[in-house]
């Protein structure tokens, strides 16, 4: 998300440590301005969320390290992320930010 909170529209690549936030500079999402509230899905090793930025209403992904597979999370996660990235039409949800902390990843 770009520093005026519109979506970032550059493509993504695999998340690599470049790409990772540190623990220091972001151990929870609300130190990045959202505000999680109830669960709204669940799945295997993940979990969808409501979510808050302001007034502004999102949906969070919230995928464990720690349950999720190797293959997912150096494989298909990256893959599912960039393609969301390349995403843009008016029936499907738009990826406007990726948060790596060292125990889960979040897909607002």
């Amino acid at each position: 998300m770009n520093a005026d909170c519109t979506p970032d529209k550059t493509p993504m690549a695999p998340l690599t440590p470049s790409h990772r936030v540190s623990a220091r500079s972001a151990c929870k999402m609300q130190d990045l301005g959202y505000t999680l509230h109830e669960t709204i899905g669940t799945g295997g090793y993940s979990k969808v969320k409501l979510g808050q930025r302001g007034d502004f209403k999102v949906a969070v992904k919230v995928v464990s390290k720690i349950k999720a597979p190797k293959a997912y999370l150096e494989k298909f996660l990256p893959r599912e992320i960039q393609a969301l990235r390349r995403l843009h039409h008016p029936n499907i949800i738009e990826l406007l930010d990726v948060v790596d902390l060292p125990d889960r990843v979040c897909l607002v």
